[in-house]
């Protein structure tokens, strides 16, 4: 049996009950067979963030652990996105995600493989990760818009190609990601 983190920027909440909610399909399913751990930094809607500025917004809530059984446990960190440059909200996205892995490694241990969804952020949070602890890395990534970004922000090609490096393998959810995966990424990887 192996010791699965699952890394997603969405997965539900109590904001967002039905967000990404085939990420908690999947590991309801991988947890069938294998220990699998959830991080999730879950971020306040955007209705909702005017709230929290406004000091409406009760706290944010601390660290949630849920667990569904005895081998899928899920972590949620509430997060207010209040940054708007990419590279700033990483670091500070990258500090708090460091905050809670701590937490997962001296609750469940270390985990076999990591398995990211998208490379933004979880993807890019995940490779540091995966490098900083020799864990085998793989990524879904769903985002169409992905092409568009490699394309229009520099800084976010330059962080996803060196990630990348890092990454076992990369799964898309269509054939077409695939190919527009393969014009910025290794093609043998995906």
């Amino acid at each position: 049996m192996k010791k699965i983190l699952i890394i997603a920027y969405s997965y539900p909440s109590e904001y967002s009950p039905g967000d990404a909610n085939f990420v908690e399909q999947q590991a309801k399913i991988i947890s069938y067979r294998h220990d699998v751990c959830v991080i999730s930094l879950v971020r306040v809607p955007f209705s909702e963030q005017y709230k929290y500025w406004l000091n409406q917004l009760p706290k944010l809530p601390e660290l949630e652990i849920d667990s569904d059984n005895d081998r899928l446990r899920v972590y949620r960190q509430y997060v207010v996105r209040y940054i708007p440059y990419e590279r700033l909200f990483f670091q500070w996205y990258l500090k708090t995600f460091n905050r809670v892995v701590q937490q997962v490694f001296h609750d469940w241990g270390k985990p076999d493989i990591i398995h990211a969804h998208n490379n933004w952020p979880a993807g890019l949070v995940g490779s540091r990760l995966s490098k900083t602890y020799s864990i085998p890395m793989l990524i879904t990534e769903h985002s169409t818009s992905f092409d568009e970004l490699m394309v229009k922000n520099y800084w976010f090609r330059k962080e996803v190609e060196q990630a990348s490096n890092d990454y076992h393998k990369i799964i898309t959810v269509s054939p077409y990601l695939a190919e527009c995966l393969k014009s910025f990424l290794d093609p043998q990887k995906i």
